[in-house]
């Protein structure tokens, strides 16, 4: 198709789909910027592909550019997670916190988004808000044993060792500590 017509977006887009199946990660991203020009619902797919690559800020570009230009797409709450995954790896927790915030707006019972909010939230220094997103975190969804741990350890960074210890320890015994 794209020997006859090559500025056919979804073939660029196909193409960059096999180039993905055998691991030719320049070559899938290529087409896929090709492709993003005439198809920009794929601009998330794009950045997606990219933070795997490990080009982190072309990705996060991508990621924010596509939540900006296509605020109601249904793909942008996983467009908000993996930019703000991608902000806590590179420490810029006010950005990681933007995302995860605008995320628990649209998803408020999803219990990694509340507590990786909690996470940029701590690394603030915004500790009270942090312990509610933590709590919050544990609240909706008490078997998440990460959760369950980042509640204890910032429990345990803010000295209330008794919180820490009952928030932690009575979930692995498998006594559920929510209230």
């Amino acid at each position: 198709v794209l020997e006859r017509w090559p500025p056919h977006a979804r073939a660029h887009r196909n193409l960059a789909a096999e180039f993905k199946l055998v691991g030719r990660t320049d070559e899938e991203i290529a087409h896929l910027r090709t492709a993003v020009t005439d198809l920009p619902e794929i601009r998330n797919l794009l950045g997606l592909e990219l933070l795997v690559a490990g080009r982190t800020d072309e990705g996060a570009r991508e990621l924010g550019r596509f939540i900006l230009e296509r605020p109601s797409d249904p793909s942008v709450p996983d467009a908000r997670a993996a930019l703000g995954a991608a902000r806590l790896a590179q420490r810029d927790y006010e950005a990681a916190r933007v995302q995860y915030a605008e995320l628990v707006t649209s998803r408020p019972t999803d219990s990694n988004a509340l507590s990786n909010l909690g996470i940029a939230l701590a690394a603030l220094g915004r500790r009270d808000e942090a312990r509610r997103a933590f709590e919050r975190a544990v609240d909706v969804d008490p078997g998440n044993g990460l959760s369950q741990r980042n509640l204890a350890l910032h429990l345990f960074e803010q000295n209330d060792f008794e919180g820490a210890v009952r928030s932690d320890l009575l979930i692995l015994w498998g006594i559920n500590t929510a209230k």
